[in-house]
């Protein structure tokens, strides 16, 4: 299309195309700068478009199509595509300013040809330091753009592009691009990139990914990258939408639950419960309980993924409670001494372990905590008669690791005979303190039947059995108190 053409493409409202082509103004620019600024006018128009019938609303109809056609190659090699882009980045960025003014007509429409057309522009082109600026700008624009069909690709064409940009040596360019892949509105649009467009999980995507996560992570702080990209595991998808959710409410929260607590799966729980356990950070009280998980790659099952019980005790808990997760002995004593600097000594009320386990032990991912590791530091950090729950298949079997850490700690630990799940764990306020009696159950493999599975209770090191008035106490209060 010649630039004559490009004229008499779109007409301004009220300034007929022989006006505009009189413009001494407009007459000097090249026809890139004619097309965007005849762009600009039809936005700037917007206001009085945006509240006329169908048949009046030529001005900004011709918007749309305009930026369409320039993502497209329509308008021929006077509009280069850095310009297309730069025009769909202006329009989509005034149609977000027409809706927050409540005075869009058809939003949802023009950002999807628009947002469409701009997904497919991005995806092809090389990316280099000529041209990464609006790139970035114009990405930045898609994945705020709303358009769930074109936003739902925005990942993909990031992965595509992330390794080029990376090696470019432009220290400015370097910056621009680092605070690019750290908006939240990106970061959320990085679920399932190591998965094709049939959904089905890549390899080759998967070792692209991990290039991209890793350069994400490393950006917002957290201390421990590669060790969180390798326990991702079922809930990469879910944990990188909840970093970039939780930068959104308050940047450098993630990588705060990160460092100080160890989480790396974020995708275990709500986006709500991270929120709270963030603010919390600051609440130094004088009783709190933890959650420790054994991180996902010791969890071949997937038997942690689904952690409602986990929320379940938090919400009816009348102290702060706190999500901490460890892969090793060494990192479980690092993470308890973090605790105790933080909030004091002897606050921990109750701790509740969810790993896999055995009679002897149970596994946190590097290393397996048995009779022979050293919990002693764990004393100067659990309160008065706390409470531990051992969620861990058969680790309340007699000479086994709940009796040991009741006998080490001093401390009232329950745990199940054997093999079994959690049905439910809920914490209770009793006259003598904090008390939690889970429920263990099992299922079997025939019939899916449940069958419940007595808690075994150890008070500092002894196996109190059920016919003792001492676990008939502890659980009769534990009754009365949930009524």
């Amino acid at each position: 299309m010649s630039k004559h053409d490009s004229h008499e493409y779109m007409g301004v409202p009220g300034q007929p195309d022989a006006e505009i082509n009189a413009s001494n103004e407009l007459a000097q620019q090249s026809a890139p700068e004619y097309l965007i600024t005849l762009l600009k006018g039809a936005l700037q128009s917007r206001e009085e478009l945006l509240t006329l019938p169908a048949e009046e609303r030529r001005g900004t109809d011709h918007a749309v199509e305009l930026v369409r056609a320039a993502l497209t190659n329509e308008l021929g090699e006077d509009v280069s595509l850095v310009d297309g882009w730069n025009m769909a980045e202006v329009f989509l960025d005034s149609l977000d300013q027409a809706e927050t003014q409540k005075k869009v007509w058809n939003g949802r429409e023009a950002r999807e040809v628009v947002a469409s057309a701009l997904q497919y522009s991005l995806s092809w082109p090389e990316v280099s330091s000529s041209n990464v600026l609006p790139y970035i700008k114009a990405m930045t624009a898609l994945a705020k753009s709303g358009s769930m069909q074109a936003a739902g690709r925005t990942g993909h064409i990031v992965l595509s592009h992330h390794r080029a940009i990376r090696d470019i040596a432009d220290e400015p360019i370097r910056e621009e691009y680092r605070k690019f892949i750290t908006d939240p509105a990106i970061i959320a649009r990085l679920a399932n990139i190591n998965h094709d467009s049939e959904g089905s999980f890549d390899p080759d995507l998967d070792n692209e990914a991990s290039l991209l996560y890793g350069d994400v992570l490393t950006e917002l702080g957290f201390k421990q990258v590669d060790d969180v990209i390798n326990n991702w595991g079922y809930f990469d998808n879910k944990s990188i939408r909840r970093i970039g959710e939780l930068e959104a409410f308050e940047k450098g929260s993630a990588a705060l639950l990160h460092n100080f607590y160890g989480i790396r799966s974020f995708g275990r729980h709500s986006i709500d419960l991270w929120k709270k356990q963030y603010k919390d950070h600051d609440n130094v009280v004088d009783e709190y309980g933890i959650i420790l998980s054994a991180v996902a790659k010791s969890d071949r099952r997937n038997a942690f993924g689904l952690q409602w019980r986990d929320a379940e005790i938090l919400d009816r808990l009348d102290i702060p409670g706190r999500i901490v997760e460890a892969s090793s002995d060494d990192e479980l004593e690092r993470r308890f001494r973090l605790l105790r600097e933080r909030f004091g000594a002897g606050k921990m009320a109750f701790a509740y372990f969810i790993a896999h386990g055995k009679p002897e032990g149970f596994d946190l991912g590097d290393a397996y905590i048995n009779g022979e590791t050293d919990i002693s530091y764990m004393r100067g950090v659990l309160g008065e008669n706390p409470v531990i729950v051992l969620a861990s298949c058969s680790t309340g079997q007699e000479q086994g690791i709940a009796q040991h850490f009741s006998r080490e700690l001093g401390a009232v630990v329950v745990g199940p005979a054997e093999p079994t799940s959690v049905n439910r764990a809920v914490p209770v306020r009793t006259s003598a303190g904090l008390k939690i009696e889970p429920e263990f159950a099992r299922s079997t493999d025939d019939w899916g039947e449940v069958f419940p599975i007595e808690a075994v209770l150890y008070m500092s090191g002894e196996r109190i059995p059920p016919d003792d008035q001492r676990y008939t106490e502890y659980s009769k209060e534990l009754t009365t108190s949930q009524r």
